[in-house]
C-alpha cells in the first residue's frame, strides 16, 4: 500500500553576512517559515535544526556572501518503496537531485524517473505550493541563447527540458494553475567558470522555483 510523504527533518542555514546572533535567528525563522508554508499534516512534527552561519566561511573569494548557505533542506520519506532522499531548498528553489536527460535531448533518462516521482508526490502533499519549472544547461558561448535539441531540431533545449518536467507533473495530476515553465539556457550557472565535467553537470539542471 502506498503511503504519503512524511517530512522527517527541516534544517536551516545562513551565511556569514551580518553578526552571528542575527544569523542564528535568521536560520530559525527560515525553518519555522517553511514549516508553516508547507502546512504539514502528520502525527509527528519534523525535527527542526538551525545552524546559523556555522558552516559558512568568509574568504577573499566569498566576500559578497555564500548563497549556497542561505537555504533550507528537508529530509523526507517519499511514498511507496522509494528510498528516503533529501529535498534541498536554496533561495526558494527546490533542487531535483540526479535528474538527468539524454545528452542533447529533452528525454529524461530512465534512472531519473524516481526523482520525478518524488517531486510529484511532494507537490501533491502540499497543494498550496506554486512553482515555476526552470531549465538550465551548460557549455554555451556568449552568442548562444539556448542549446540545440536534437529531438526537435530547434535551439530551445533548456525550455524543452523544463516543459518535459511540466508535462510529467500534469500527467501526475498536478494542476496547471500551480505551474509554469521557462528555459534559461546557460544564463544562470551554479558554477562559473566551468572547469571540470562536474562543474558542467551541476549547471545542467531543472529546478522548481517556489512562487510566493
Amino acid at each position: 500500500m502506498r503511503t504519503g510523504v512524511k517530512v522527517i527533518k527541516i534544517e536551516a542555514y545562513a551565511d556569514f553576512i551580518g553578526d552571528s546572533a542575527k544569523n542564528e535567528r535568521l536560520s530559525e525563522k527560515r525553518a519555522k517559515t517553511f514549516l508553516t508554508r508547507i502546512k504539514i499534516k502528520q502525527d509527528q512534527i519534523p525535527q527542526l535544526l538551525t545552524y546559523g552561519e556555522r558552516f559558512s566561511t568568509q574568504t577573499q573569494d566569498t566576500i559578497q556572501g555564500q548563497p549556497e548557505y542561505r537555504k533550507v533542506s528537508i529530509t523526507y520519506t517519499p511514498p511507496g518503496d522509494l528510498k528516503q532522499t533529501e529535498l534541498k531548498i536554496v533561495d526558494h528553489k527546490i533542487e531535483l537531485p540526479f535528474l538527468e536527460f539524454v545528452p542533447g535531448s529533452h528525454r529524461v533518462m530512465a534512472q531519473s524517473q524516481p526523482v520525478l516521482q518524488q517531486a510529484a508526490a511532494l507537490l501533491k502533499s502540499h497543494p498550496k505550493l506554486k512553482i515555476r519549472i526552470e531549465g538550465h544547461i551548460c557549455c554555451l558561448d556568449a552568442t548562444e541563447s539556448d542549446g540545440y535539441d536534437y529531438d526537435t531540431g530547434e535551439w530551445n533545449l533548456s525550455l524543452n527540458r523544463a516543459k518535459t518536467v511540466y508535462d510529467y507533473f500534469c500527467a501526475a495530476g498536478i494542476s496547471k494553475l500551480r505551474m509554469s515553465y521557462k528555459g534559461f539556457g546557460a544564463q544562470v550557472p551554479k558554477i562559473k567558470p566551468e572547469l571540470t565535467e562536474e562543474d558542467k553537470q551541476r549547471n545542467r539542471r531543472v529546478e522548481l522555483q517556489i512562487i510566493d
